[in-house]
């Protein structure tokens, strides 16, 4: 594919975009004071936008386009994020707010962000991660047979790590670190980092800029991720009284077995011990 092509298919996302952008400021207002978290999304999406259009409008006098790839391997995936940001957010209007008036339209929203994301990242020849989200039960909680409590499934070290949404408060990529690499720089505030990596003995990540911001009782922390699978997974009796594998490095740490579709155990930490 010629610079030229890629340059003309990231136009036609970034227009793509804008419409998006439209739809989550949209479905924000209509949520009223249940969607200023959305509002959030959907003012960083339209910022994602505007650098998007900004980089088109410098490559067109740029033969090669270099620049303007590299700017969108790193947009694809701050917008992937937002996408993660979203579903969280619709999660806690879901859990907040009993009339489920919009929520199926925000969904399709914040699909379509990720849409954008991954399509963006197929032009620059990136893979962000593994697999684009349903949330299929927060179209119609009532006739789903799973109680309602969500997560979504992180990879630290290449191991699966699973977290009620409830404590994840954001997703984000490429935070500002101190000097010693201890704390994580966030709106002028300090969060320090809990390095599972060297806790549990993992191999370190080649993206380590990637982090979630979690709650916990001692204030917010920064966990390290390397992979996020933004297919939420959700709570079933099945595996409620299950152990974790034996001799699983987390095991020490977890407080529940999960069990997904399809079978297969998640581990679940608990923030509070480490």
């Amino acid at each position: 594919m010629t610079n030229q092509k890629k340059i003309y298919l990231c136009e036609q996302q970034a227009n793509r975009l804008w419409s998006v952008v439209m739809g989550l400021g949209q479905e924000a207002a209509r949520a009223g004071n249940f969607g200023r978290g959305y509002a959030v999304v959907a003012h960083e999406a339209r910022f994602v936008a505007e650098k998007l259009f900004e980089g088109i409008a410098n490559a067109k006098f740029d033969d090669d386009g270099d620049q303007l790839f590299y700017l969108v391997k790193e947009l694809a995936l701050e917008l992937g994020y937002l996408a993660v940001n979203g579903e969280l957010e619709i999660l806690r209007i879901t859990e907040t707010d009993n009339t489920m008036s919009n929520n199926k339209a925000m969904l399709v929203c914040v699909s379509e962000l990720q849409a954008v994301a991954f399509a963006l990242a197929e032009i620059v020849e990136e893979e962000i991660w593994h697999k684009s989200s349903i949330i299929t039960e927060v179209n119609n909680p009532i006739k789903s047979c799973r109680v309602f409590i969500h997560a979504f499934r992180f990879n630290v070290g290449g191991v699966a790590l699973v977290e009620h949404c409830a404590n994840v408060l954001e997703v984000i990529h490429s935070p500002k670190m101190d000097d010693a690499g201890k704390n994580v720089i966030l709106r002028g505030k300090e969060l320090p980092i809990v390095d599972l990596y060297q806790r549990f003995g993992l191999n370190v990540s080649a993206d380590v800029g990637s982090v979630m911001i979690i709650k916990s009782k001692g204030g917010n922390l920064a966990v390290p991720i390397d992979m996020v699978d933004t297919s939420p997974f959700f709570y079933t009796p099945i595996g409620q009284n299950v152990a974790p594998e034996a001799g699983n490095i987390f095991a020490d740490y977890s407080r529940g077995c999960w069990d997904a579709v399809g079978g297969g155990q998640m581990i679940f930490l608990d923030w509070e011990r480490l």
